[in-house]
């Protein structure tokens, strides 16, 4: 059941020219590793931006706020290991239960997070009053919120719908006829 699985990952991966194996199969190793490499089918990817303010305390007078804006992109993937799969060759149908969706932390490029500051009464940031914790606070809820943005916008949903599409076109093209369950 297992070797099927991971058959049909090889198959649409080479089919997709996706595959990043060698080009030799012939060193177990190697094919084992290209296998647990190309095991996860990332077949969503969400580019969001949010906004957080952040008011700074231990001022004097007035009222600053800190803004971030994060840039980030998260994907969703389906783990091809827990995908539960029965074949029946000989009416060439596919009976297939795809794993659960993993909706991976955003990724933040170097530029991701700009740091901009509103001031109604102060003239300067006080910046002296902005911990290295409070930037570690920040960009974690930053992450947080752009990874529950994408949760909301459908990334689950679409995730499921991609891998069905792509692996229910490969197998039609191999000639079978596809359902998926769940």
């Amino acid at each position: 059941m297992r070797h099927t699985v991971y058959r049909i990952a090889v198959l649409v991966l080479l089919a997709l020219g996706l595959s990043g194996c060698p080009k030799t199969t012939t060193d177990s190793y190697v094919t084992e590793e290209g296998i647990r490499v190309i095991a996860e089918l990332a077949v969503v990817e969400f580019h969001i931006s949010e906004v957080l303010k952040k008011e700074i305390k231990g001022r004097v007078m007035g009222s600053d706020t800190v803004i971030l804006l994060g840039r980030g992109v998260v994907l969703g993937s389906i783990d091809l290991k827990d995908i539960e799969i029965k074949i029946d060759n000989a009416n060439k149908t596919v009976s297939m239960s795809l794993g659960k969706v993993t909706v991976h932390d955003p990724e933040i490029g170097r530029n991701g997070i700009t740091v901009l500051y509103d001031s109604t009464n102060s003239r300067y940031l006080n910046w002296g009053n902005i911990t290295q914790a409070d930037r570690n606070s920040w960009q974690n809820q930053l992450i947080a919120n752009i990874k529950t943005v994408a949760v909301k916008g459908g990334i689950e949903a679409k995730t499921r719908e991609e891998a069905q599409r792509a692996l229910g076109a490969f197998l039609q093209q191999l000639g079978y006829t596809v359902a998926f369950k769940g």
